[in-house]
């Protein structure tokens, strides 16, 4: 059996579990479905691969060889294939387009199914199919040059499409519940990137959905019934939006955008926004170093007097000569 056979059948595989309306086969389902797109992904790996290179482009493992010409080429080597990361390293160097952020997502979903409720929910497994249909299309139409619904089956495609339309609807639902609320300007990145601080679902709504003050919102998670405060979810989603800038941040020694705020004492302060996504608290214009005019972040504003930390460090230095 072909590897885009493979793909294929364990997406209608995961259609079938989660059609089943049988709850123990959640996990299946989810696992499949993540299975068949990485196997879609592979495909045009294989595809892309050079002849006579052990389908290197597939491979974890590729070594240099020399040919009978004395020319050096790369080989595949071992049974191990690529995984999601590589995957996208490999896709993206061959400037292979894809929506990285929903492969995420459903690896995501998979992922807290599988770790932490077992069981799962059928919301959860919704959205990562409704997620998947973005990826699968894409997949099959634009990097495979095939037809959906001649690939994978008028019925399954159907039905995957199908539900990318309900989840859709309860996903718009959710945001009209948000559409009020004045978010303070630290927290402007919160309302396109909401999801749930517990299970990672974007079907987060209002409570009350007349309320138009961030500070006094109240959410819950329509896949896990889950209730968050405004706090946790707006520390949440920081996260999520700036996580990777913090990484690398902090691997490099560079400045970090989130920084602690020095009037409520969350990691809540967004440097590039100048204003604290809880409290509202902001750095005034203009605030700069008295001896090296940089601007002041909000620790060194608050406990630095007017000083940068560099130059506060100097100034105590000089104190205690």
């Amino acid at each position: 059996m072909s590897l885009l056979s493979n793909a294929i059948g364990a997406i209608q595989v995961a259609i079938e579990d989660f059609q089943s309306n049988d709850d123990r086969r959640v996990l299946s389902a989810i696992r499949n479905l993540h299975a068949g797109v990485l196997l879609l992904c592979k495909v045009e790996l294989q595809r892309r691969s050079p002849l006579d290179s052990d389908e290197a482009l597939l491979k974890q493992t590729v070594i240099p060889h020399r040919g009978a010409n004395g020319a050096i080429n790369w080989v595949g080597t071992g049974k191990k294939t690529v995984d999601q990361h590589v995957i996208r390293q490999r896709f993206e160097a061959l400037d292979i387009t894809l929506d990285w952020r929903r492969l995420e997502s459903i690896n995501e979903i998979r992922n807290n199914i599988e770790h932490y409720y077992f069981s799962g929910t059928r919301q959860q497994v919704q959205e990562a199919f409704a997620e998947a249909c973005v990826v699968i299309r894409q997949l099959i139409m634009d990097v495979l040059d095939e037809d959906p619904p001649s690939l994978m089956g008028e019925a399954e495609w159907s039905a995957l499409y199908e539900n990318k339309l309900v989840f859709d609807r309860e996903l718009k639902a959710c945001h009209a519940t948000v559409a009020r609320i004045v978010w303070l300007d630290g927290a402007s990145d919160v309302p396109s990137n909401i999801e749930c601080p517990n299970c990672g679902s974007k079907l987060v709504r209002q409570l009350d959905p007349t309320n138009t003050d961030q500070q006094s919102a109240a959410f819950r998670c329509t896949a896990c019934a889950e209730d968050a405060t405004p706090e946790v979810l707006v520390l949440h989603v920081l996260g999520e939006v700036y996580g990777a800038d913090m990484y690398l941040a902090a691997k490099d020694g560079d400045d970090a955008p989130i920084d602690a705020c020095p009037e409520c004492g969350e990691d809540s302060y967004v440097l590039s926004k100048g204003a604290c996504a809880l409290c509202d608290f902001t750095v005034p214009d203009g605030a700069e170093c008295a001896v090296c005019g940089e601007g002041l972040t909000p620790f060194d504003y608050t406990e630095h007097r007017g000083l940068c930390s560099y130059h506060a460090y100097v100034a105590e230095r000089e104190r205690d000569r």
